[in-house]
């Protein structure tokens, strides 16, 4: 006598019920992985833009750097300027000072993008990491819906007068999954800019930690600078940028990731000394 179909929903309900829980467990991968394919490919166009800039800005500070030491090293600009007495001296001693200046910025604008290039590069790296894991789980995913149409064709293939709604059921399946690939997908987008946020918050914090240092080497000497606090206060102040100019990067990851997340404006670190 043939099986009814009620009684191999019984005999095979167990399995059934651990094939469902996985796939709710990697349902949100497919939706998951081509966010994630369009985050790698917007990560490698900002890259593509930093590295050019980094290119930009190396050939920048060598000319600086060779301009600076040209004017530093010159035994015969520094005796023509003494030649001129005081005021040639001090013509020379300025435009010196203003070829280190610019040599010490341009150095400093190139570390910036170097650091923004590194950063970048690591979250390709990881990034790419967990679009493997979403493939394999994408890739399972498929096995474990296999598994579960073969078992409804074997229990369901044929007529199957006790459900008389099967058709209308698998129609509203259809629909109920297009309506969850979507949630899922603006979900994944507002997980990826909170992540993004989150990181930007991190680099704010250690800009503003920075400038506090900055702010605290600039007051040290009431009475005058010391070239030893000036220096740390350069470096931090440097840091700094170096923090808010990632933050920047992120901010934007996070925009393109979702409509939702507003700028909030450029973040320039200005010189202590400019605003005292």
């Amino acid at each position: 006598m043939a099986t009814s179909v009620s009684t191999q929903i019984v005999d095979t309900a167990p399995y059934h019920l651990g094939l469902l829980r996985t796939l709710e467990e990697l349902q949100y991968a497919p939706s998951a992985l081509t966010h994630q394919t369009g985050y790698i490919r917007e990560l490698q166009t900002e890259l593509g833009k930093v590295q050019e800039k980094v290119k930009e800005l190396g050939a920048k500070t060598k000319k600086e750097r060779k301009e600076h030491e040209l004017l530093r090293d010159s035994t015969t600009r520094r005796l023509a300027a003494k030649l001129k007495g005081k005021g040639g001296v001090e013509k020379f001693e300025a435009k010196k000072e203003k070829e280190e200046r610019e040599y010490i910025e341009a150095l400093e604008t190139e570390m910036r993008e170097r650091g923004n290039e590194k950063m970048l590069e690591n979250m390709v790296e990881e990034a790419k990491k967990v679009k493997a894991d979403l493939q394999e789980k994408s890739q399972r995913l498929e096995l474990i819906k296999k598994e579960i149409s073969n078992l409804y064709h074997q229990v369901f293939d044929g007529p199957t007068q006790e459900f008389p709604r099967d058709d209308v059921l698998e129609q509203e399946l259809a629909s109920a999954q297009k309506t969850y690939d979507q949630i899922q997908s603006f979900l994944n987008a507002h997980s990826q800019s909170v992540n993004l946020l989150t990181q930007a918050e991190r680099m704010l914090v250690l800009a503003l930690k920075k400038m506090d240092e900055a702010l605290s080497y600039s007051t040290w000497d009431i009475y005058g600078r010391g070239s030893m606090s000036d220096m740390m206060e350069r470096d931090a102040l440097a840091n700094a940028a170096v923090y808010a100019s990632k933050a920047e990067i992120l901010i934007g990851q996070a925009q393109r990731a979702s409509g939702d997340v507003q700028s909030i404006g450029p973040l320039r670190v200005h010189d202590i000394r400019i605003l005292r």
